[in-house]
């Protein structure tokens, strides 16, 4: 008997270090980097793409999406001939260079499923001007890669919108473009968009977000209020978090990736369903109000700072507030209990 389960723990052992998964034996939630095209897309079909996980290298595959089309002056795909059908009657205005056109207005037609073309009178279309369908009934909207700039509020309080793509073109996206888009479920963001900036303030039906591997700041209150988003992954290379961002959401846990070493006042305030936060950086400033109103908050997990550090951490008493967890602190040699913890301070 003895022999089978010294035989059946062997077994166990190689299965655990030759399976895939996660190699890292600290617990903690993924923080991964850039997606890598593994498979080449076509505009007409998909490819793949694979990601790792900075702290323990796990990957992840992915269908990755198709190509854009690369249209014509007539908005004709110059690869596989799909002709683009768009709405007539939407307002352009010529930029101030001449060389493009900027989408101004709705029109006198109340649209609720818009396509914007390529090409408008011979020029791209590359910006969609301020509070352009602010309030509208519009139900889907389909942008093109020649779309460089969305104004602020562009789409605010279009409570029927329930999904928006948004192509790798677009660099600039004004604050609260998409805030109170009550009905909002899923939204891709652009690679090359470097901030946001309370993009989805009240958005209380989003439960899916595909940030941009690019971004680095995520501004105050972005997703204040998103009741329904219990996930998201933060990119790598992200710098900042501002106040409130997570305030009021859904999240259950995240990882925090390793630029951002403080955390900013009320950031998961009245989350109340966060169960874990994972600080993959050398975190050295934690701000006020971060658990308040948690209740389900059990683990605050530092996978590079030692339990020593703790002490030197510039922290305010961010474990205090009504309804908040007895959460842990696991560090990367040790854990503190919360009452440990206090005690340190």
């Amino acid at each position: 008997m003895y022999k089978k389960i010294v035989a059946c723990l062997l077994i166990a052992l190689l299965a655990a270090a030759f399976l895939p998964g996660c190699k890292s034996n600290r617990e903690h939630d993924h923080v991964y980097g850039a997606w890598e095209i593994t498979e080449a897309p076509s505009c007409t079909a998909s490819g793949k793409k694979t990601r790792s996980c900075v702290v323990c290298g796990e990957k992840e595959t992915r269908d990755a999406d198709p190509l854009p089309h690369d249209f014509n002056t007539d908005n004709i795909c110059k690869r596989c001939a799909f002709e683009l059908k768009y709405n007539d009657g939407l307002e352009y205005t010529l930029s101030a260079d001449g060389n493009s056109y900027i989408l101004s207005g709705r029109g006198e037609n109340a649209l609720t499923q818009v396509v914007v073309p390529f090409y408008h009178d011979g020029k791209p279309v590359t910006e969609i001007a301020e509070d352009c369908f602010l309030g509208s009934a519009v139900t889907s909207f389909q942008i093109q890669n020649s779309i460089k700039k969305i104004g602020a509020r562009a789409f605010n309080s279009c409570d029927a919108l329930e999904s928006f793509y948004m192509y790798d073109s677009v660099e600039e996206v004004g604050n609260f473009a998409f805030a109170s888009c009550t009905a909002l479920k899923s939204v891709r963001l652009s690679e090359n968009l470097t901030v946001l900036d309370e993009l989805f303030y009240g958005c209380t039906s989003l439960s899916e977000a595909e940030l941009g591997s690019r971004i680095i700041e995520i501004k105050d209150l972005s997703f204040f209020g998103c009741t329904a988003l219990t996930a998201i992954d933060l990119p790598a290379g992200l710098q900042r978090l501002g106040t409130m961002a997570f305030s009021e959401s859904g999240i259950l846990s995240v990882g925090i990736p390793s630029g951002v070493t403080a955390l900013e006042r009320g950031l998961f305030l009245k989350c109340p369903a966060l169960k874990r936060v994972t600080l993959t950086g050398n975190v050295t400033q934690i701000a006020g109000d971060q658990f308040e109103n948690c209740p389900t908050i059990e683990k605050l997990i530092f996978t590079s700072v030692a339990k020593d550090d703790w002490k030197k951490m510039d922290c305010a008493v961010f474990w205090e507030g009504e309804n908040c967890g007895n959460f842990s602190l696991l560090f990367k040699d040790g854990k503190l209990s919360l009452d440990e913890a206090k005690g340190d301070r």
